[in-house]
């Protein structure tokens, strides 16, 4: 049984997106009935037969609190590391599909109601323990219970380990999609000795990848040895992996992950900023570096979050005037350099999910339709529209909104900005509700189930709410139900384009941009897309295209 993907809408995900999401200067679309592609652009130079030894060093974003799959705020830049040390039950091919990676085969009954997941024989922990039922049982069951990670998978009921190779999880209702779940962090396996580890969030990391861990310097740097006894060999024979050592900068200005990647500071960086994507393009264009693209894969989208609890977007006419206030096309070719495209929903045209946007019902920008609709909400309420847009303090972030506040100046509304800390702003929109408006990511990559979570769970309107725009969307929420209970790509279809109508109709957010990403390494570096489903040439990713396995990584001398 073949599974089309999905990333996960673990609350931790909140951490990727916040205008963080990078950017290409292209797009690559597949076929309107195909599914969506991952790997890398281009081909790697041929520098013949792997060598082993060598050590790598990576510049990534920023970091995450916990690298404990149940507790760990896991983002781009934490997969990049966790992909060392750690490895999932699942992952994704080429075309999309999920597969088994550290277990050995994933099947359901015909409702959808009971997974079994049988394991690999000779997997060990970096510890010496064996990755048993027991193991992932316990490691399921920690994202079962664990108050971060609990809501994303509210279908299972119970998890048995059967017997020592062999784990069942019971459903309460069909979840055709869950075998992706198990590509994400919900997926990635942990020893048991990390979990007791009373450091917490800080604990050694503990898991069966390739590399063992050496040394973490919160948010400043994370250092990994070769695993001699990693479980994996390579088509050949040869042992794995081949490098010595992956260190990782966490490097969080753009100019100097480019600066220190052109002085070979860093063999690989990963690119998030349009300029610097825009730059690796260019690199990869001339034949100067590597490109790992997420190009012809789904992507997320940033939005403007309503919090419809409160003034005034409990009023469906102040959301409607936000929206045709907004050119998402014009901020994309200036603010955002024609690096990340300008979205009105889930999906890019490409996508087999794709409606367009007069299917869907969404607003094109109209500033005549903006002012018509703030007069009417200053007629029924007294005052014009008025409200506080949260947002980082980045140079980008402070760019969008103040490209927003001008265009909404023109239809009479007035948004007032309000830069905070990221942290604080992830709070505000999920745990306190205590906001009006802020930046925030709608999850629709791989698959639009991980978004799920975030628009159609029952929504707390005064706290900890992971719906976080608090409308209840009962429509919306019975299509996604009928989307996640079947594998037909038909009814599939026939349910999203009822949620995207429901989005549209509603307006909980205005969509802004699609996400981009890339991951740029040098010449001399080999393999990164090479490293397949174990005992098969089918090349494995991670549920980010762009935070590549490092199992069969090298680098030449010549």
């Amino acid at each position: 049984m073949t599974h089309r993907p999905l990333r996960t809408a673990l609350t931790a995900t909140v951490l990727t997106a916040l205008l963080a999401a990078a950017a290409c200067s292209t797009t690559t679309t597949t076929s309107s009935d195909a599914p969506p592609q991952t790997g890398p652009v281009g081909k790697e130079s041929d520098a013949g037969p792997p060598t082993a030894g060598g050590a790598m060093t990576v510049g990534i974003i920023g970091e995450t609190d916990s690298y404990v799959p149940s507790a760990g705020a896991w983002s781009i830049a934490g997969y990049a590391v966790a992909n060392a040390m750690l490895e999932p039950l699942a992952s994704l091919a080429p075309d999309g599909s999920v597969k088994p990676y550290l277990a050995e085969s994933i099947t359901s009954d015909a409702a959808f109601k009971t997974w079994t997941v049988g394991l690999r024989s000779g997997v060990k922990f970096h510890d010496g323990t064996v990755l048993d039922a027991a193991a992932v049982k316990r490691n399921l069951d920690a994202i079962k219970a664990s108050p971060l990670t609990s809501k994303a998978v509210q279908p299972i009921e119970s998890i048995e380990a059967k017997d020592p190779r062999t784990v069942v999880v019971h459903m309460s209702t069909p979840w055709a999609t869950y075998p992706a779940i198990l590509t994400t962090q919900g997926g990635y396996m942990i020893a048991p000795s990390m979990m007791d580890d009373p450091a917490g969030a800080n604990a050694k990391i503990v898991g069966t990848g390739p590399f063992v861990f050496q040394e973490r310097q919160r948010d400043r740097l994370v250092k990994t040895t070769r695993n001699p006894d990693y479980w994996q060999k390579a088509t050949n024979g040869a042992a794995l992996p081949y490098l010595d050592s992956i260190t990782f900068n966490v490097v969080t200005d753009p100019s100097s992950r480019e600066k220190g990647f052109a002085a070979s500071d860093y063999n690989a960086v990963q690119a998030t900023a349009p300029i610097e994507l825009n730059d690796g393009r260019d690199l990869g264009a001339k034949g100067e570096a590597n490109l790992i693209s997420d190009d012809r894969a789904e992507h997320d989208e940033i939005v403007l979050a309503f919090n419809t609890a409160k003034e005034p977007f409990d009023d469906i006419t102040a959301r409607q005037a936000v929206a045709f206030a907004i050119d998402q096309d014009e901020l994309s070719s200036t603010v955002l350099e024609g690096a990340l495209p300008g979205a009105w929903g889930l999906f890019e045209q490409g996508s087999p999910w794709y409606i367009s946007k007069q299917e869907a019902g969404y607003p094109d920008p109209n500033m005549d339709k903006a002012k018509g609709l703030a007069a009417t909400y200053e007629k029924t309420h007294g005052k014009p529209i008025k409200f506080t847009m949260i947002t980082p303090g980045d140079p980008q972030s402070t760019a969008v909104a103040q490209t927003l506040q001008a265009n909404l100046q023109q239809a009479g509304i007035q948004l007032d900005i309000s830069a905070v800390e990221l942290t604080q702003l992830i709070s505000k929109v999920i745990v306190t509700g205590d906001y009006q408006a802020a930046p925030f990511a709608m999850w629709s990559s791989p698959n639009p189930d991980q978004g799920y979570l975030f628009v159609a769970t029952p929504p707390n309107p005064t706290g900890l709410s992971l719906n976080y725009s608090r409308l209840d969307q009962p429509a919306l929420r019975a299509a996604l139900d009928d989307f996640r209970a079947t594998e037909d790509p038909a009814k599939q279809k026939a349910a999203l384009a009822r949620a995207q109508q429901e989005l549209a109709t509603n307006l909980p957010m205005v969509f802004l941009y699609h996400g981009r990403s890339l991951f740029v390494y040098k010449k001399n570096v080999h393999g990164l897309a090479a490293n397949n489903f174990p005992g098969t040439s089918t090349p494995a990713a991670s549920p980010y295209p762009t935070t590549p396995f490092y199992t069969s990584a090298w680098i030449s001398t010549s």
